[in-house]
Order: structure tokens, then C-alpha cells, then sequence
């Protein structure tokens, strides 16, 4: 088995659907995320195929007028939080001795969130989500190190109300 090691750095950009009352307000946000990740190659068994591990960090900060929200009331929904993410699972390198391999992955990924503010949301934060994801993009070889350029639609649900997340690094 070899590891490989790996930084990442991007944007992650997600829809939020969050239950009061009876409607369901939705919002939009960016955040910068960056992370550290391996990667678990087994040459002896199979060349193209790894498993990912991936610790992400982001930092969301929504502010939303509630006229855009479709509610009546005045004023602003605010939310401030960090958001911790773990991801795991297999990837498939298609041509693992080209020096331009395109790529899938999927798996499973748990994030929590925590130093969170909230006004108007009525959410719960410094709470745990669970989901999965799916990916693909391309590693381009660069002497001894890989630059990965990908993109992942995620899914992650807590037990307050689900919340979609569209992810590209």
C-alpha cells in the first residue's frame, strides 16, 4: 500500500432549505474551504483504484433579506458558522500512467457545525450532518506531484431539516 498526501483548497457553494412554520425559506451562501487529505493506493491490487480520506474546513457567513425568502416580516436572517467536514471513500483513476487521468470518487461524508450565530433561522446549529457525495474531474501530473481539479455534488441531511450542497474545488 502507498499513501499519497494532498492540500485542497476552493469554494464550496451551497442551497440551504430550513423548515418555519409552515414554508420553507431557502438560501444561498459561498464559502472558502480548505483541507487536507490521503490517499490509500493499492499498486499490487489494482493501479487505478485508491481510497480517499478528507478533512475540510469552511467558513459560512448568510445574510439574506426576507423579502428575497418569501416572508413577510421585515428584515434580515443572519447566520454565522464554521463547518468541520470528514469525507471517505473509493476513487477510480482511469489512466493511471497518463500524465492527464480523469477521475470519479464517492462516498460517505459527516460534517458538524460549530461557533455557530443565528438571527431569525430558528435552526439548530452546532449540530452534526451526515450525507454522501459523488465526483470527478482530472489529476494532471506535474513532475512529482498531482494537481487535482475536480468537482462534487454533495448531500447532507441532520435531523432538523435537509440541506443540499453543491461542492467544487
Amino acid at each position: 500500500m502507498k499513501t499519497r498526501f494532498r492540500i485542497e483548497a476552493g469554494i464550496l457553494s451551497g442551497k440551504f432549505k430550513l423548515d418555519e412554520g409552515g414554508y420553507r425559506p431557502k438560501s444561498s451562501a459561498s464559502a472558502p474551504q480548505i483541507g487536507v487529505g490521503v490517499d490509500f493506493l493499492f499498486p499490487r491490487f489494482n493501479k487505478n483504484i485508491s481510497l480517499q480520506a478528507l478533512v475540510l474546513l469552511s467558513h459560512w457567513d448568510m445574510k439574506e433579506s426576507r423579502a428575497r425568502l418569501d416572508v413577510t416580516t421585515p428584515g434580515y436572517y443572519k447566520m454565522k458558522f464554521t463547518m468541520g467536514e470528514f469525507s471517505i471513500g473509493p476513487a477510480y483513476r482511469f489512466l493511471s500512467r497518463s500524465k492527464v487521468s480523469p477521475i470519479i470518487r464517492g462516498g460517505l461524508c459527516t460534517c458538524y457545525e460549530f461557533g455557530g450565530k443565528e438571527e431569525h433561522y430558528n435552526v439548530e446549529l452546532n449540530s452534526g450532518l451526515f450525507g454522501y457525495y459523488a465526483g470527478a474531474g482530472v489529476d494532471i501530473d506535474l513532475w512529482k506531484y498531482t494537481l487535482r481539479l475536480f468537482a462534487n455534488y454533495e448531500y447532507r441531511k441532520n435531523r432538523y431539516s435537509p440541506a443540499h450542497t453543491i461542492s467544487s474545488v
